[in-house]
């Protein structure tokens, strides 16, 4: 106890060095606890299921494109029965549509049974949590507020058009009553898979588009998919596939590339994000440590002397370090305070940063512990050492003596300035990198290219969507349009073979004839083939050129591996043609159909007559024409469908979307980088301070001889100049190395350039000299005789 009260009191005697120092930790504290926790929530998704390593998702892949699906399709068994403790068929529909009080509510929705609810811990808010009826439902709690407000769920009935298929497979369409039964609250951990409401499987006679499996302990996964995940002719068509069971654990960080369909139901993740993040988390504590040790030590160099005394009679090891940890520990705690009560006023902003909600878990409870008892043992190591091992008489010196200390203290914070530097520059590359992607033609035109939804949910049939397309183009102020084709869609991944009987993987696009003219894409070569009745022509860009090893036009023939035309007879059996090796008529310009660094993809488009589609429209309009269009497009809609509710976005905001987590990564390092500046700002300051102090004898001494305030100037900032010079010395190979590394495996980049490097010094300097200016001015403007008097 008397320990304690001894170093309260000490610290309450250095007031504003103990603030500097707590404030700084606070700040970086605040900073590695926040991405620390939205790692430890990236990597505990789904946590709220029984058993994440043992629950299995069914993955099929065809022909490269890989996607959920169920083992009903697999040739043979690759999991037997008796390995399995549960399985559960989920049938997904996006988008469906359900009625409450005469108003139409779009809800993302899920057929399950029993098994799926025994798989995950879901709570319930109200209600039970069981489907034991056909017409029972589960909705989720955000759902249920969406839909009621505040008034119960439980009990509310819905009208849901519910489309079905008989025992011949045809479908049809009735009304039926679904009664909520519970409301599933929304789990405390993030969640791959997510849904608004939770039908019956009973009402599906379709058993599934997804399959989980949970499986017995002693089934070695790996030693499945080595047999499993190898590509073996269908049976059933000439197309090969392959399975993947991957444990659930391992769903959100491996992201099927033909899910597009259901993406609306999966949220994923991304590890080389998660690394990104980790670096940073340690980086920002490093800085807050060493900025911690290197303050505390000016605590320890005001009291030497009282050290020296110390040991003189008889002061041992235990006592020594038990003041130096429990001082550590009273900062640690205090800084810790501040840390948690910065991370609770920024909740919101923060949610917005990361993307989102931090709930408090007890994960939150175990960090506090670890900093709390960790950081004060890490911290009291150095100051321990230095004065256990300081002879008395070394240690009761005058301070000003004392280059060893001083070489130290500098040394630290040269540290923390390199660390900044390259977060700094790293930010500023990052920004630069965001805005050069946003910024880079793609290719295509994307601008002003309106996405349509033109058709009603409840008349989506095929007779009136032919009737707005004639419509729109009566309108002057739209240049061109198409339905169904987005230019952001790669296809699937299909072989194609040329006339030496070479395959080759590429993305094959189906498209209608106008898609090139929507979207301004032109040919390199060739013309554009008419398209007659329902035959495809096939046009490779020019990076699929490449790969089919052709250099001109005349020599390209390709045909794709598996037939792609079909014939139904009259049996309901289907017959493939042959695929005849047909030459290229024209090549098109090579464009980028996703992100940017993935380079341009080898592309074949299968080109077919306009056939009847129920997709949103791609339209083309004037510049500056955008309102008038919107109004046309109301009156049109009227006039076919009795409505004028239309639902629009626009193509540039899809593109934009691509470079979402660019823009995440750069904002977050961006503000955590102005935090370790701050941090190593505060590190400065607490230095200074404390050595301009010591100086003001010798300050007052040349002021006496004549110096000039430009000299004193010159002085007194020229040590703090040479530390940063030195750090950015050092930081800038690291910095370049770190960018590199992380720029490796894109196929386009922004060029790094001294700009970055430039800023960042520019930055850093004026932040960090202002710091400096208040305390360097003052002691140039000490009385000379007031100094000599006090010394």
């Amino acid at each position: 106890m008397k320990t304690l009260k001894y170093a309260i009191r000490f610290l309450m005697r250095a007031k504003s060095y103990t603030l500097i120092n707590l404030l700084g930790l606070a700040f970086s504290l605040a900073c590695s606890i926040i991405l620390l926790r939205y790692l430890h929530r990236e990597l505990t998704v789904d946590a709220h299921c029984v058993d994440r390593e043992r629950t299995v998702v069914v993955l099929r892949d065809i022909g490269g494109n890989q996607n959920v699906s169920t083992t009903k399709f697999c040739d043979t068994t690759y999991i037997s029965d008796h390995q399995i403790i549960r399985r559960t068929n989920l049938t997904l529909n996006s988008n469906e549509t359900m009625i409450y009080e005469n108003q139409e509510y779009f809800m993302n929705m899920i057929y399950a049974d029993s098994s799926f609810l025994q798989m995950f811990n879901f709570q319930a808010v109200d209600g039970k949590l069981e489907l034991s009826r056909p017409h029972d439902a589960l909705i989720s709690s955000d759902c249920a507020k969406r839909l009621f407000g505040n008034e119960h769920a439980v009990g509310k009935v819905l009208e849901y058009n519910w489309k079905h298929f008989d025992e011949n497979n045809v479908g049809g369409t009735e009304k039926i009553n679904i009664t909520i039964v519970g409301v599933v609250k929304e789990p405390v951990c993030k969640t791959t898979l997510h849904f608004d409401i939770l039908l019956s499987n009973q009402l599906e006679k379709y058993k599934g588009n997804m399959e989980l499996i949970q499986v017995l302990p002693g089934v070695d996964l790996e030693a499945v998919n080595r047999v499993s995940n190898v590509y073996r002719e269908f049976k059933h068509g000439d197309f090969q596939q392959r399975w993947e069971f991957l444990p659930l654990k391992d769903f959100y960080f491996n992201r099927p590339n033909n899910i597009r369909f259901l993406d609306v139901f999966f949220h994923f993740g991304s590890s080389d994000y998660l690394g990104i993040l980790s670096i940073v988390a340690v980086l920002l504590l490093f800085v807050g440590i060493l900025n911690f040790v290197n303050l505390y030590m000016v605590y320890m160099m005001k009291r030497q002397k009282e050290y020296g005394i110390k040991k003189v009679y008889g002061l041992q090891k235990l006592p020594l370090f038990l003041q130096i940890w429990v001082e550590n520990v009273v900062l640690a705690f205090c800084a810790l305070l501040v840390a948690w009560l910065f991370i609770e006023i920024t909740q919101i902003p923060v949610a917005r940063l990361m993307g989102t909600d931090m709930k408090y878990t007890i994960f939150d409870i175990y960090l506090s512990l670890a900093f709390l008892l960790g950081l004060p043992l890490i911290t009291s190591v150095y100051p321990y050492i230095r004065y256990q091992y300081m002879s008395p008489i070394t240690s009761m010196r005058s301070i000003v003596t004392n280059r060893q200390s001083v070489v130290a203290r500098m040394l630290l914070l040269s540290v923390q300035y390199v660390i900044t530097f390259v977060l700094v520059v790293f930010s500023l590359y990052l920004n630069k990198h965001f805005q050069f992607l946003l910024h880079t033609s793609p290719g295509f035109e994307y601008e002003d290219i309106m996405v349509a939804d033109l058709i009603p949910e409840k008349q989506k049939d095929y007779h009136k969507p032919a009737v707005l397309g004639d419509k729109l183009n009566e309108c002057v102020d739209i240049e061109s349009w198409i339905q169904g084709d987005n230019i952001l869609n790669d296809g699937i991944l299909m072989k194609f073979v040329n006339d030496k009987d070479e395959s080759t993987v590429v993305h094959m696009v189906d498209v209608s004839p106008k898609f090139l003219k929507v979207y301004g894409i032109e040919l390199s070569d060739g013309e554009m083939p008419e398209i007659k009745g329902f035959v495809d022509k096939f046009i490779p860009n020019e990076a699929a050129m490449k790969a089919f090893g052709y250099k001109q036009l005349k020599d390209a023939f390709i045909r794709s591996e598996r037939s792609l035309n079909v014939v139904y007879n009259e049996d309901g059996s289907i017959e493939r043609k042959d695929n005849l090796l047909l030459p290229v008529k024209a090549v098109v310009k090579d464009y980028y159909v996703g992100h940017l660094t993935e380079g341009i993809k080898p592309m074949v488009f299968r080109v077919s007559s306009d056939g009847v589609s129920l997709s949103k429209f791609y339209i083309h309009i004037r510049e500056g024409k955008e309102e008038s269009v919107v109004q046309f497009l109301k009156k049109i809609v009227m006039e076919v469908y009795g409505t004028d509710e239309i639902s629009y976005s626009w193509l540039s905001e899809q593109v934009e979307a691509i470079y979402e987590e660019d823009r995440q990564v750069a904002t977050i390092y961006t503000v955590f980088a102005l935090i370790a500046i701050a941090v190593s700002c505060l590190g400065l300051f607490g230095i200074s301070l404390f050595d301009i102090r010591q100086r003001y004898r010798e300050i007052g001494i040349r002021k006496v001889n004549g110096a000039s305030m430009k000299d004193l100037y010159k002085l007194l900032f020229r040590k703090y100049v040479t530390i940063l010079g030195i750090a950015f010395v050092i930081a800038t190979p690291l910095a370049y190395y770190a960018i590199h590394v992380y720029t490796a495996d894109f196929a386009i980049k922004a060029s790094i350039g001294i700009d970055v490097f430039l800023i960042s010094l520019l930055l850093v300097a004026l932040i960090s000299m202002g710091t400096l200016f208040w305390q360097i001015r003052k002691a140039a403007n000490i009385n000379p005789s007031i100094v000599m008097k006090r010394e």
